[in-house]
């Protein structure tokens, strides 16, 4: 089995990607004339990092682009132009597992680092998809939707370890039943590893595959979640947990707590549908789960009313998530510092909230912050008609935004809702949710985990 499994090491490929290594690189991997692409491998034992490098022919095009003005914000252009570039990418690894690399750095002169760390063996597909240019991913001083391209850049086969074993979710998942708990203060690291069949699938797995037609499982990677509540493995938490969980957000997290809600239900219930209510309360014994619709989180305005409702719950599930983003017609077109500015108002408002708790007699409000879920590259249809500005770059900008906010709270606990989905964009079913795909699934992992209802 790949040591990588359980000594994946971000560090170790950080500092490997730091250095330009690109006198030893591949640079036959590009399909389109307008870019040259490398692939430069550091490693391509029983999993493989690297990098690709990606840079413009036409620099005429280049300094186009770098003279387009997109921000008011004089440090957020600053940021953009140092670190983001003026152009955006949908990298994607296919095979034994399914990866999206977390960051591309941009190298100045329309030259850009794609860096990877795969943790499985055999043939994977990289695609490397051009989204937007002019920095139309992350402009917010125009009024249109953000004019794609999508151009392949990048379509080639990477084998990974040729004569190596290729590793299964059911042996991943079986080997982790020996390690420690994963951390509950920390998002666990991890990734989509192919489910296969047979035999050996497992109950839980062979559900996930047959009846939710996934074809990947999230697995945790080092260590193994102790609360997963899958076909009622944690059934008996239930009678003595004495919580009462509140999740507050837009459709995206009404689709998570729908998935929650079948999960803790541990029926093979009919699959979720991206427009299907929440209940508003929900009880499982000592459980108790609570839907609050408010896509922008305006309740918090009103502190009075929100103190008095969150002194009734225990833990707080929320994001501010996809509305501030989307078109007009729903009060979007959100800039990058009122989104901030809005976050930390959000924490003001549940420090205000804990001190309140705390004068009260009770705990602090345990509070769980999903962070920013990716999105579809619309092309056409209703989202470029209302003139949607949601595209993933954006929301990864915003995802990290509001962690710089959140992270600084000692009573919120983060789960990456952001590197959760990315790897699930382009394989929405409704060209917008997350509703039946190994992504959810991933994310009412993490929720349990972190909540922690069979805590003693």
């Amino acid at each position: 089995m790949c040591p990588t499994w359980t000594t994946f090491n971000e560090t170790r490929l950080a500092q490997w990607t730091a250095r330009d290594e690109s006198s030893s690189c591949n640079w036959n991997m590009s399909q389109a004339a307008s870019w040259r692409v490398g692939l430069c491998l550091k490693d391509r034992g029983c999993g493989a990092q690297g990098y690709l490098l990606l840079e413009r022919v036409d620099t005429y095009a280049c300094d186009a682009s770098l003279n387009k003005s997109f921000t008011s914000n004089t440090k957020l252009d600053a940021y953009y132009r140092k670190m983001i570039g003026p152009d955006a990418f949908l990298t994607t690894f296919t095979g034994p597992q399914k990866y999206v690399p977390r960051d591309t750095i941009y190298r100045g002169e329309c030259g850009y680092k794609i860096p990877f760390q795969l943790s499985n063996s055999g043939a994977f597909n990289v695609t490397v998809i051009h989204t937007h240019t002019n920095f139309s991913a992350v402009d917010e001083l125009h009024n249109f939707y953000p004019p794609v391209v999508f151009d392949a850049v990048a379509n080639f086969q990477l084998d990974v370890c040729g004569g190596c074993k290729e590793v299964m979710a059911a042996e991943l998942l079986n080997a982790t039943e020996s390690l420690a708990v994963c951390d509950r203060g920390a998002p666990t690291q991890g990734g989509y590893v192919r489910i296969g069949s047979g035999p050996d699938v497992g109950n839980v797995l062979e559900y996930k595959r047959r009846v939710l037609k996934q074809k990947y499982a999230w697995i945790a990677f080092g260590c193994r979640y102790d609360q997963p509540f899958e076909l009622h493995y944690n059934d008996t938490c239930l009678t003595h947990a004495n919580r009462t969980v509140l999740m507050m957000g837009d459709s995206h997290i009404r689709v998570t707590l729908n998935h929650l809600l079948n999960r803790i239900e541990g029926e093979q219930r009919d699959l979720v549908q991206s427009d299907q209510p929440a209940p508003e309360k929900s009880v499982f014994q000592g459980l108790t789960l609570e839907h609050g619709w408010d896509p922008q989180l305006k309740r918090f305005a009103d502190r009075l009313e929100i103190t008095d409702h969150l002194m009734r719950v225990d833990d707080l599930v929320l994001s501010l998530n996809h509305w501030p983003f989307a078109g007009l017609s729903n009060n979007g077109h959100w800039t990058m510092g009122l989104y901030r500015a809005t976050v930390e108002m959000l924490m003001e408002t549940l420090e205000g909230v804990n001190n309140v708790r705390l004068e009260a007699g009770l705990a602090r409000l345990n509070v769980v912050w999903l962070g920013v879920y990716s999105s579809f590259v619309w092309r056409t249809g209703t989202r470029v008609e209302k003139k949607d500005w949601r595209t993933p770059l954006r929301l990864k900008v915003a995802h990290e935004v509001a962690l710089d906010v959140v992270q600084k709270r000692d009573f919120v606990k983060v789960v990456d809702g952001w590197g959760l989905t990315a790897v699930w964009g382009q394989d929405s079913l409704d060209e917008n949710h997350f509703h039946r795909l190994p992504a959810t699934e991933a994310l009412v992992d993490e929720i349990l985990h972190t909540l922690n209802i069979c805590e003693n």
